[in-house]
């Protein structure tokens, strides 16, 4: 074993701490943190040193000298090679307790957060639930596919012949993982790459194909963006609760169905009044259900396309206490505080926000001007999360309750929901 210094190409014996968020693991070697991928806490590893830096280094896992009681082997035959997920070597109890470890540091070392309850994950099915997915295709050179070894020719009927690689990106790469199936989507996705795989095995040498393609599986349907294999575009639906949602392939919808009305009632039980306000609302999901609750509801959405379904999805479950708003939810944040603060605007009782995972930096200012009795923010990272969390807190805000949620078993992602009134 190598001692010091570390340098690139040194092994070392380290022994697991914790995971990171990311799913890397944490462990410490004479004073310097060292993250490895695919480590499970507890283990005992030697590890080669891929990466250093002044306050850490990277290493990837040359054996596993004694294991951690959370690891297992991996379902996926495709693990560690697709960097489509990070946890699947640990048992789902671990990865639970690690999502909440992720959530709690975040607030304690980003926030300075000292949150003294339980942080709980809700659970959800450990594979075959994800309803939405971006397959990542490339090619390959297959100079033997020519003429009728080419299963789909193309008009380029002398080759060389391209086969096409469907999946994934690779871990730490943008090169694309090709695979069969996947073992967190859900069978009708799974049973779409398949027909897909079938229609694009091989393509001739001059023949365009898209980079990605958008899958999305609804209720009864399955759409693809572009079309594909007999998968059309289009809007489909999905039955959550009280209400219909129409979506396309290529507009946001949370991915993980079951865990859906579960983070909905998280978000929205217990709260009522005269006014809400759902910024960063896509097609509407939890603006529609707000709509029970609440006098008058109004949405906000940049994204045209999903601007429209979340009109749509208004009409067609037939409410009329909502007005929505296309544009960016920080502008018309920024509007709304001016109109609250000039008395032109009722003042919201409560604004719920689901913003991308840069969080609300820009609007934050914006949302302690609006002054909300409540607010309840939901959150796809803890990092971001926390530093909004500690800036709410400081302009006389409190947090009342705070869940996580497994919308991506098998991955580092966690869903977050902070509920919060003024102090």
């Amino acid at each position: 074993m190598a001692d010091s210094p570390l340098s690139i190409g040194s092994v070392i014996r380290i022994e697991v701490d914790r995971l990171a968020f990311g799913g890397e693991g944490v462990a410490r070697h004479q004073g310097l943190v060292v993250f490895v991928p695919l480590a499970a806490a507890g283990d005992v590893l030697d590890a080669k040193i891929v990466e250093v830096k002044k306050n850490f280094a990277r290493a990837s896992i040359v054996q596993v000298v004694k294991p951690s009681v959370d690891r297992r082997v991996a379902p996926c035959r495709y693990y560690g090679e697709c960097g489509g997920c990070q946890l699947q070597h640990l048992s789902y109890e671990a990865q639970l307790r690690a999502k909440a470890g992720f959530i709690r540091d975040s607030l304690t070392k980003i926030g300075g957060i000292d949150w003294p309850h339980e942080i709980e994950v809700q659970a959800a099915p450990e594979f075959g639930y994800r309803s939405r997915a971006q397959l990542k295709l490339g090619h390959q050179a297959d100079p033997s596919a020519v003429g009728e070894a080419c299963e789909n020719p193309g008009p380029d009927s002398t080759g060389p012949y391209h086969r096409v690689l469907m999946g994934f990106h690779r871990r730490n790469s943008h090169s694309v993982c090709d695979i069969e199936e996947c073992a967190v989507l859900e069978p009708r996705l799974n049973s779409a790459l398949a027909e897909i795989r079938i229609s694009s095995t091989f393509y001739g040498s001059r023949v365009e194909f898209p980079g990605t393609i958008d899958l999305a599986a609804g209720d009864s349907a399955v759409a693809a963006n572009p079309p594909v294999a007999g998968i059309p575009a289009g809007a489909i639906e999905r039955r959550i609760g009280p209400f219909t949602y129409q979506f396309s392939a290529s507009t946001f919808f949370q991915a993980n169905p079951s865990v859906l009305w579960p983070l909905i009632e998280s978000a929205t039980s217990d709260v009522a009044g005269g006014l809400a306000i759902d910024l960063y609302a896509g097609v509407g999901l939890f603006t529609l259900q707000l709509s029970a609750r609440f006098d008058k509801v109004i949405g906000v959405e940049a994204s045209a396309e999903a601007a429209g379904f979340a009109a749509a999805n208004i009409a067609g479950n037939g409410l009329y206490n909502l007005k929505f708003h296309r544009g960016r939810s920080e502008d018309w944040l920024r509007d709304y505080a001016n109109g609250v603060a000039t008395g032109r605007q009722t003042r919201a009782d409560l604004i719920l926000l689901d913003p991308p995972r840069g969080g609300i930096e820009g609007a934050g200012k914006h949302l302690i001007r609006a002054a909300p009795s409540r607010i309840c923010y939901v959150s796809c990272n803890p990092a971001t999360l926390s530093r909004d969390l500690a800036r709410l807190i400081k302009n006389g805000y409190r947090i009342d309750a705070l869940q996580g949620f497994d919308l991506f078993p098998q991955t580092y992602h966690v869903e977050t929901i902070a509920r919060l009134s003024r102090s």
